[in-house]
């Protein structure tokens, strides 16, 4: 796949995670759109996941029980991995109570690339604000096991991100006050650069171009960050909005679908649109499916590497490197297929969501799993890429040994031998192995019909465009910094 630094250095910033935690009615879900909001309109890539929204679709299947809750932040956690390791500066809004459980997510990040954030708003107050009602309906018992009423809610020990819900004075801090403090502190600890300075280089690349269209990174450069302690100094000197807590962390003196109820949507992210907008491209999900051995992970990392040269964002799931972690937890039975393939499904949906060209590699042999996955998406949003490579190619190639292994009884239920696989009957993209003339085709070869098909839909757009067009937005910038979309 394209590596992590490449997509880092093509968005110019750091990917990580903001887990924002706190009670119901803290403002978590609040000041993560406020931020995600600042960030954007000075040009940074963000994703943005939601307690309530995520319940709509990826965990819809779960209640709330500790067993449940337990396995929804595990979910979370492992998709919100997954954007960071795009790229994505990613924010997490969740209450996510139990220590041990947040501390799981920690230990599967890098070192450094989770954020805590833990919205420190006293119970009377998020009782007092109580927006969807459920604090009175946890009194009157309605509701039982309800976070900070009859169910514990351990907050966080140390912190990276501090945010109070009171100054000082006593005076309740406003949700931009907090988001601002918070985008302050990521720009302190290194996780940002200046927008204008990676944005006007991939324009200068763009113009030096070559005559394939692919970049010449060798302008880009990182970023120095600031030492954090020096920030935090500085903070605690003036008017006292950053405290160091003496580790280097800072303390911000801020302020019914299936099995899940008590779900409201939330629609005040950053739109899909102008995330394409930035992007200078539209989301999509391109759902390659065939028999083991048929090049669908070998074309669609040749496919992201064609895309990313030409100044594309890119997101690729594998079905291989998903199973070590969002669905570690399920089989090769029917039913856990079906599962699998809904989950990665929802996945690819929140890349699509973001803007992002996302590429998943499935054999996802059944075809009422697949029409599932459509069924989410939005009108063109999905692409179904058909990898047609007869089953005697497939064998002969078997790069996993896994066909002789079927053959001798060792695996049971194995696609193709003892377990149908179900072609799809109107991909939209169709992608044979062998040439007019019977020689195999390449997989750059295979890769460039699908770059071609993608091109002549609409999905991309001229790569120098929307780039230089961010380029003029950032020299007219307004003095607070941001962004002019007016030309773009």
């Amino acid at each position: 796949m394209v590596s992590r630094g490449d997509k880092e250095l093509l968005l110019g910033q750091r990917g990580c995670v903001l887990w924002f935690t706190g009670l119901s009615g803290s403002g978590k879900s609040t000041v993560a759109c406020a931020l995600e909001h600042l960030l954007h309109e000075r040009g940074h890539f963000t994703s943005l996941l939601d307690g309530d929204n995520i319940r709509h679709g990826l965990n819809k299947d779960l209640g709330f029980s500790p067993e449940d809750r337990t396995e929804n932040i595990r979910r979370i956690g492992e998709v919100a991995k997954l954007f960071a390791d795009a790229g994505a500066v990613t924010m997490t809004s969740f209450i996510s109570p139990y220590r041990a459980d947040r501390d799981l997510i920690r230990q599967r990040c890098r070192p450094g690339e989770f954020l805590e954030v833990f919205m420190d708003t006293p119970l009377e107050v998020c009782e007092r604000r109580d927006p969807k009602g459920l604090y009175k309906k946890a009194r009157a018992g309605l509701i039982k096991n309800f976070t900070g009423i009859d169910d514990p809610y351990e907050a966080p020990v140390d912190p990276e991100i501090w945010v109070a819900c009171f100054d000082q004075d006593g005076r309740q801090r406003s949700p931009l006050e907090m988001a601002q403090q918070i985008f302050d502190a990521l720009d302190d600890m290194g996780y940002l650069r200046d927008p204008a300075i990676p944005t006007l280089a991939v324009a200068s690349a763009l113009q030096r171009k070559h005559s394939d269209g692919i970049l010449d990174y060798a302008c880009l450069s990182r970023r120095p960050a600031r030492p954090l302690a020096a920030r935090a100094t500085a903070g605690a000197a003036g008017n006292g909005a950053a405290l160091s807590n003496g580790n280097g962390k800072v303390h911000l003196d801020t302020i019914s679908v299936g099995n899940s109820t008590n779900i409201r949507w939330h629609e005040t992210m950053v739109s899909r649109g102008d995330k394409e907008l930035l992007l200078g491209q539209r989301g999509c999900v391109l759902w390659f499916t065939g028999l083991s051995g048929s090049g669908k992970s070998t074309v669609a990392c040749t496919l992201e590497h064609l895309l990313h040269e030409r100044g594309h964002f890119t997101s690729l799931l594998d079905g291989d490197n998903i199973r070590h972690g969002l669905n570690k937890d399920l089989g090769f039975s029917a039913e856990d297929r079906t599962e699998n393939i809904r989950r990665i499904g929802e996945v690819a949906k929140l890349f699509a969501d973001a803007g992002a060209i996302t590429m998943t590699s499935f054999i996802s042999p059944y075809r009422a799993d697949r029409d599932a996955v459509r069924a989410r998406c939005s009108p063109g949003e999905f692409l179904e890429v058909y990898m047609a490579v007869p089953i005697e190619v497939c064998e002969q190639r078997d790069p996993k040994g896994l066909y002789k292994k079927a053959r001798a009884g060792l695996i049971k239920n194995f696609t193709g031998i003892d377990d149908p696989y179900e072609a799809p009957l109107s991909p939209e993209i169709a992608v044979t192995a062998f040439n007019e003339d019977g020689s195999q085709r390449s997989p750059v070869d295979m890769a460039e019909q699908i770059l071609e098909a993608l091109n002549d839909m609409g999905y991309l757009r001229d790569p120098a465009m929307p780039t230089l067009a961010v380029a003029s937005a950032l020299q007219r910038k307004n003095s607070d910094g941001i962004l002019d979309y007016a030309q773009l």
